[in-house]
Formats: C-alpha cells, sequence, structure tokens
C-alpha cells in the first residue's frame, strides 16, 4: 500500500477516509455536529454561543458545507417566522456512533475530557441500543448547556 501523500490523485479519490474528511471532519464542523446531537442547538445565533468562540464567517462556511454535503438541511423554523434551522439529515444521524466513539476514545486517553462515568457506561452496555433510542426517546439534550459531559467544564 502507498502512503496517501505519494498516492496518485485518481487513488486518493476512492479512499473512504478522503470522503469523511472533506465531508465533516475539521475542528468547527465536528463542534457543530456535536452541538446539534448533545446540546440539541439548531439555530445560527445558537451556534454562535459555543465557548469555542465560532467566528460568524466561519460558522455560515461550516454550515453551508454541511449542508451541501446533505450531512445536514435548512427547514423553516415555526418559532421564528422568516429566520431558518439547521436539521441533521438521516446521513448527518449516522455520524452518531462516530460522535460517541470520538467520545469514549477522549474519555479513555484524555485526563482532561470530563464527561459523566454513567454515560459512557449507558453507552458501553448496549451500543447498538444506545444508538437506536438516542433519537426516538429524545436523547439529544444529554448536554444541556451547563452540564459538563461536553462543554469540559465542571
Amino acid at each position: 500500500m502507498k502512503y496517501m501523500a505519494k498516492m496518485e490523485k485518481d487513488e486518493w479519490c476512492s479512499c473512504p477516509f478522503r470522503y469523511a474528511v472533506t465531508a465533516f471532519v475539521d475542528k468547527w464542523s465536528l463542534l457543530i455536529l456535536r452541538d446539534m446531537n448533545f446540546l440539541g442547538r439548531k439555530r445560527y445565533s445558537e451556534f454562535l454561543k459555543a465557548e469555542e468562540g465560532i467566528s460568524t464567517n466561519i460558522l455560515a462556511d461550516r454550515l453551508d458545507r454541511l449542508v451541501t454535503q446533505t450531512i445536514l438541511e435548512k427547514q423553516p423554523d415555526v418559532e421564528n417566522p422568516g429566520k431558518q434551522i439547521y436539521v441533521l439529515t438521516k446521513k448527518g444521524r449516522d455520524l452518531l456512533p462516530i460522535l460517541l466513539d470520538i467520545v469514549r476514545w477522549s474519555h479513555k486517553w484524555d485526563q482532561d475530557t470530563v464527561v459523566e462515568d454513567e454515560f459512557i457506561a449507558e453507552i458501553n452496555d448496549n451500543p447498538v441500543k444506545f444508538v437506536a433510542d438516542f433519537y426516538d426517546k429524545g436523547m439529544m439534550n444529554v448536554c444541556p448547556e451547563e452540564d459538563h459531559i461536553c462543554t469540559g467544564t465542571v
């Protein structure tokens, strides 16, 4: 197998990591997906409140990219006529196991990562059931803003 840096362009184009990297793997896109999945955020103004301090131009760009990749879609905001919300598509919801693996991996290997042991135990107990129940049972708000499961604060 060739190293990716030495691969010809047509060889790299069929690599599954290339697809994932271009679709959603950058700091800001992952944080948007975190906020949608674990904080229940869906409005532009809500994403701006993230403590990481995303700038408006970066936020607009990443939301557009996620929409273009069909990971998110825009829908009318029934609570604020004339405005839109962002919702996860089926393709976006299918990223949940990956996001949960990132949470588990960080919990295991990073001493500064703060995640409730109960949350990790619940994921580990039956990962397939946990993922299936996550959206069906309204578990999207497992990380309220003041909770430290995602924000890293105690």
